[in-house]
Order: C-alpha cells, then structure tokens, then sequence
C-alpha cells in the first residue's frame, strides 16, 4: 500500500512538472540507465521527484526556470570535489554565515545538488543526502535556507516558482 501511494505522488508530482515545463526546450530526458549511472559514480541516489523528472521528462534546460538562467544538468551541478555528493549536508534550518561563507565550517556543498542559479551568488540546490534530503535550499553570499516554508521538495520548488518567486529567505 505505501508503495502505491509513493507511485501515486511520483506520477502526481511527474505530470504537474510535464505541465510546467511543457513547451520549454529542456534538454532530453537521461533515461534510467544514464541516472542509475550518475547515481553510482557519485554513491547517491538522488531524490524523487527530481530522479523520475531527469530520467523521463528532461534532464535541464538553458532557457528555463526555474532557476533565472535555467536549470542544470545533473553532471552540472554535482560539486567538483571527489565525494562530496555522498556525504551529508548538515544544515535542516536556515543557517547564517559569519564573517561570509569563506569562513563558516557548515558552508559547504557536501550533499548538494545545483540546480541553478539566478545571478549574483543566488543559488538554489537540491539536498540529496542528510536530514534535509530531498529538500530545495536558496544559498547566497549571507546565508542557507529552505526554499519553501514546510514541504518543498523539486516538484513544490517548481509549482511555487510557476505560480511566481517566493523565496524564504
């Protein structure tokens, strides 16, 4: 039974991404077999609905959001250091940095998946390991936070920013 209900909100939360995205020019779709690949090359694997979204209906899109100046890749946005995407990213609430992010230990990019970003070091990220998994964070030069108040997985990211912008910051 749980299973189907996770199947349901998976082909829910899939259509409602198909709509949004609908006559956008996303890149084509992975596939499962180029996911599950990027998903052991990097010892995760990646969140729902964002995974079904990459493997079925696009896996990025330069001229559109969100965010601002498109979405990424995957391969894009993994962090360049060797394992970062595996381990946990600490952070569940909004976290502030002191003195800038140069010189906060909890400014990192473990277990951070770029999405994209809207200019300026304004940078929104899917959470793919730790407590926060799953979850879309808003990360600029002063601080980290979800970017929806209460749920706000991928698929809530993207409803939100179709109905307009509303970062919680």
């Amino acid at each position: 039974m749980i299973s189907n209900v996770y199947a349901d909100t998976t082909t829910s939360a899939l259509a409602s991404l198909r709509d949004t995205y609908g006559g956008w020019p996303l890149e084509p779709p992975w596939g499962w077999a180029a996911t599950f690949a990027f998903e052991r090359r990097h010892g995760v694997v990646l969140p729902e609905p964002y995974r079904s979204f990459v493997a079925e209906v696009g896996a990025g899109g330069r001229f559109c959001g969100p965010p601002r100046y498109g979405l990424q890749k995957p391969d894009e946005g993994a962090p360049r250091r060797p394992g970062a995407l595996a381990r946990t990213f600490p952070l569940v609430a909004r976290h502030e940095w002191q003195g800038g992010p140069a010189n906060d230990p909890l400014a990192v990019d473990d277990g951070l998946l770029q999405l994209g970003t809207d200019g300026c070091d304004a940078n929104w990220f899917l959470v793919v390991t730790g407590p926060a998994r799953g979850t879309v964070w808003f990360i600029d030069d002063t601080a980290a936070s979800p970017a929806l108040r209460g749920s706000s997985n991928f698929a809530d990211w993207v409803a939100d920013w179709n109905g307009g912008p509303k970062p919680f910051r």
